[in-house]
């Protein structure tokens, strides 16, 4: 292949001959030993970039490129963000059952640690409208 590329539907047939069920790793998840493994094989000198910088140039090429990329997950340099963007607050009235007393949060992820839980679960909640109390303990709504 030394030279050449291979074609859209080659790199389609290539990409889908590895996806799902038929992916060596699917299903599987790497040990804590063997994650420690990986981790210390690219530690301190091991790491190909050790004691090197990236050049001025590369750093403006890849700054570049995130800036260039649909779903690079960021924000354009340098471009005002569209309303809506980002994360916004949603204040919160949580009522716990058993000890008779509702508390307000300023956002979901505020209450989330407060009650150490995941913001997710206080989401799907409001999301899914559930009556029914979370652990019958807690009930969330939005002020």
């Amino acid at each position: 292949m030394s030279g050449r590329t291979h074609s859209d539907d080659t790199k389609k047939i290539i990409s889908d001959a590895s996806k799902g069920d038929k992916n060596p790793m699917f299903g599987k998840n790497h040990s804590e030993k063997t994650k420690t493994i990986m981790s210390e094989a690219k530690t301190g000198e091991k790491n190909p970039m050790y004691g090197k910088n990236n050049s001025d140039d590369s750093k403006t090429k890849m700054s570049d490129t995130a800036n260039k990329s649909e779903n690079s997950g960021r924000f354009k340099k340098g471009q005002a963000r569209t309303e809506g963007a980002g994360r916004s607050s949603q204040a919160i009235e949580v009522n716990d059952i058993k000890n008779n007393i509702t508390t307000y949060y300023d956002s979901i992820r505020e209450a989330a640690r407060a009650l150490n839980i995941h913001f997710k679960i206080i989401c799907n909640y409001i999301k899914n409208n559930q009556k029914k109390p979370y652990k019958g303990e807690y009930t969330f709504k939005k002020r």
